[in-house]
């Protein structure tokens, strides 16, 4: 618990960066590998969510929700290696994705990544029309230790606590944004 840090929930997906250039939109993973085929209805919905923007880029998480509304990384798995077209098509009806969008980088040939998170957040509200499949993930300000267990009842991952002044790292982890996972585990040879 902090009053300089904010906590969202960790989204158990597939971390994706969002560029839109005019009328194009471009998904691209983690590791640098463009997606953004596998994701059709992503593509769709961000066009709508930032039409009246020239060039944005956004950085969230890529999930596929179960009939609870918890992401289901499993469910999800099934859509992530699939190359043809129509296949992805017929999984993005049955297994629909949503993309949780919780930082913005870039506006309107602008980098805003020097701002201050929750400044980049205010600017992410005021620029994104959310609708069923793109959404700000929230955040609750100070208590981090009762999103955490609330995370765990939900059977969540866990949460990201991130400080409120803190600037985007691009690359690089910093103590600025920490994981914090319900589930401890280590890998052992």
């Amino acid at each position: 618990d902090s009053k300089e840090w904010v906590f969202e929930v960790k989204w158990d997906g597939v971390r994706a960066i969002l560029f839109k250039n005019d009328r194009e939109i471009r998904i691209q993973s983690r590791n640098g590998n463009d997606i953004t085929k596998r994701y059709p209805e992503v593509v769709a919905a961000a066009k709508l969510s930032l039409r009246a923007y020239k060039s944005a880029i956004l950085d969230g998480e890529i999930v596929v929700l179960n009939e609870e509304g918890i992401p289901d990384f499993h469910t999800h798995q099934h859509r992530m290696h699939v190359q043809s077209l129509q296949e992805i098509m017929a999984l993005s009806v049955e297994f629909p994705s949503t993309y949780y969008v919780f930082d913005m980088l870039y506006k309107d040939n602008q980098n805003v990544e020097g701002l201050g998170y929750l400044e980049r957040r205010d600017l992410l509200s005021s620029t994104l029309e959310t609708n069923n499949t793109i959404k700000i993930s929230e955040f609750i300000e100070e208590k981090g230790t009762k999103i955490l267990k609330s995370s765990k009842e939900l059977k969540l991952e866990g949460i990201v606590a991130k400080h409120k002044d803190s600037v985007y790292r691009e690359g690089n982890r910093s103590r600025d944004w920490l994981k914090i996972k319900n589930t401890k585990t280590q890998d052992c040879v």
